[in-house]
């Protein structure tokens, strides 16, 4: 897509009229070196507690290609109890069109705010709810692609779902026609499955079953998914544990340092610990994924996307 294109694709998300979301509060400001802006909206939907704010943000991709990421919410709170998440409990799917508002809202926002949106775009889905487990996941992808045809990156904890399996399915049969890339994210909270099983509200595939969905996956995209494992200072997290199974050969693995939210008792992973981290999942071959923690996301605890029980 030309810049021409690219200018004309989100003039048409700020064209779009706002219909659904009612937008509470919007906050923005400086999120790197080079004074790049993030745009993070708070707003309510039908059916939603008045405490329980949905959020999603618009920020630029930092040091490694300064474009512009969108993090989506495609669910009003979630069915799982990740230890290091604040969003609560379930409560709906949000609808194509609301998730569509939400790209409108942001780009709208960021031009009263003055925060530039650039190529390469990007959608993610990877903490406001399991976008696989939204029976319109693939209508959702389907608009927002027609109007921005962005790179796409899913995260998941793998619910053992059918919907998830077809979801999936019909996500791999999409990316033989898409011209962008479809990253897989698998977030796994613990190498251990029973640990991993604890936090789940249903029940989610074991290793075997992710070892699975990876081989397909491989051999479908070409691209291995992401076992990504969020740190806090109490994480369970043991190479030795999957290595054999969930193998260097079908995933890369994403260490990232624990974001500061709205949960109580959780502490970063320390540098050393996490160096060690790396190097033990480097030396049993695994291709890691570079991250950080941004200076603006440590000092004010950013908010990507998610619902939250808090009064905005």
């Amino acid at each position: 897509m030309c810049l021409a294109q690219s200018r004309q694709s989100v003039q048409s998300f700020a064209e779009t009229a706002i219909n659904l979301t009612n937008v509470l509060k919007v906050r923005s400001g400086e999120f790197n070196v080079f004074g790049d802006k993030f745009v993070t909206a708070f707003v309510n939907y039908a059916n939603q507690e008045p405490r329980r704010i949905t959020t999603f943000t618009l920020f630029p991709n930092d040091f490694l290609d300064r474009g512009s990421t969108f993090e989506l919410s495609p669910q009003i709170g979630c069915r799982f109890n990740c230890p290091f998440c604040g969003v609560p409990g379930f409560s709906r799917n949000l609808e194509v069109s609301e998730v569509v508002e939400q790209v409108a809202i942001l780009v709208q926002q960021a031009q009263k705010v003055g925060a530039q949106i650039r190529p390469p775009f990007k959608f993610s889905f990877t903490d406001g709810g399991e976008l696989l487990l939204n029976p319109d996941c693939m209508q959702i992808i389907g608009k927002l692609t027609e109007v921005l045809p962005a790179y796409l990156k899913v995260s998941t904890v793998l619910p053992d779902s059918e919907l998830v399996r077809e979801n999936l399915d019909s996500l791999i049969s999409f990316n033989q026609l898409y011209s962008n890339i479809i990253h897989l994210q698998i977030s796994m909270v613990s190498t251990s499955q029973d640990i991993r099983q604890q936090y789940g509200r249903q029940a989610l595939m074991n290793d075997w079953k992710i070892r699975k969905v990876a081989e397909e996956w491989l051999e479908q995209t070409g691209r291995k998914p992401t076992l990504a494992f969020t740190l806090t200072t109490t994480s369970h997290c043991r190479v030795e544990e999957i290595v054999q199974v969930l193998s260097p050969d079908l995933f890369m693995v994403k260490l990232s340092p624990y974001k500061p939210n709205l949960v109580p008792g959780n502490e970063t992973i320390s540098l050393p610990n996490l160096d060690d981290l790396v190097e033990e999942f480097q030396q049993a071959g695994y291709e890691l994924i570079p991250t950080q923690l941004n200076e603006v996301e440590r000092k004010i605890g950013l908010l990507l996307s998610g619902t939250r029980s808090f009064e905005a």
